[in-house]
């Protein structure tokens, strides 16, 4: 069994697969939560113990590295953090310093180009928005042409209200999509999404455009749902394109510890 811990912005996702590469067990943790257990071994699921190797991505910073390092010591799991590199899982980084891409990006897109047919834009619908565009080339490599971030639903609506004093009392998780806004909690609602969706469609074009046709768009994150309901809403893209996908950065952990034990490039 192979352990896949994904340590977002927000909270911590784990999975456990099997050698064929089924998910046989997952869970969630928020952040602040995990980070508040004095007892380490009271928390541990017990789905971990039949692991012997975790792989590890973990964009959260270095106190939730150390809780998450303590609990596979306690079970004496070898851990492998994820760095991107240059290259892996057949796929390419054209990153300025691929090391420095978000490890959850780099996953996302691993496991796209092991499930799905490219061209596509990978979207991550979380605290951040990320839209990242992959292609194939002549020897049917993935090539990572490059990608965008922006603050995501939640961040969007909270800066305008710590912002704009007479916004500051307003909840606007009472807010729906609406495409004409009549009361404050769903003009900013459907503002920060239509923006979100905007943001994904423009880049959907650019790629469009490069490739010589309509890519996949494959939408995963705690948005997803939301982000997609508003892109076909808006008619903005094709709804045969868009895909909601689940666990990306879990299944890209997997097959990339798959390309390590196969001897694949890295």
């Amino acid at each position: 069994m192979i352990l896949a811990i994904d340590a977002g912005n927000t909270r911590t996702k784990w999975g456990v697969f099997d050698a064929q590469g089924a998910m046989q067990s997952n869970g969630v943790w928020l952040n602040s939560e995990l980070m508040q257990y004095e007892n380490l071994m009271a928390c541990i699921p017990h789905e971990w113990q039949a692991c012997k190797q975790a792989v590890i991505s973990n964009v959260a910073g270095t106190r939730l590295a150390t809780v998450i390092k303590a609990k596979l010591a306690q079970l004496s799991i070898s851990q492998c953090w994820v760095v991107p590199t240059k290259q892996a899982a057949n796929l390419l980084n054209r990153y300025e310093s691929p090391e420095k891409l978000g490890s959850d990006r780099w996953l996302a897109m691993i496991a796209v180009r092991h499930d799905y047919v490219l061209p596509a834009l990978v979207i991550n619908a979380g605290t951040a928005l990320t839209l990242d565009a992959l292609d194939i080339d002549k020897t049917m490599q993935g090539v990572f042409l490059g990608g965008l971030i922006l603050p995501g639903l939640h961040l969007m609506q909270q800066s305008l209200l710590e912002k704009a004093a007479d916004l500051s009392t307003l909840d606007v998780q009472s807010g729906d999509l609406q495409r004409f806004p009549l009361n404050t909690h769903s003009a900013i609602y459907s503002g920060a999404l239509s923006a979100m969706a905007g943001a994904v469609k423009s880049m959907y074009n650019k790629l469009e455009q490069h490739v010589g046709l309509a890519p996949l768009c494959i939408v995963s994150g705690g948005d997803a749902a939301i982000l997609i309901e508003c892109l076909q809403s808006e008619l903005l893209i094709d709804a045969k394109q868009l895909v909601l996908a689940e666990h990306l950065v879990l299944k890209g952990l997997y097959f990339l510890e798959r390309s390590f034990a196969e001897g694949l490039p890295v």
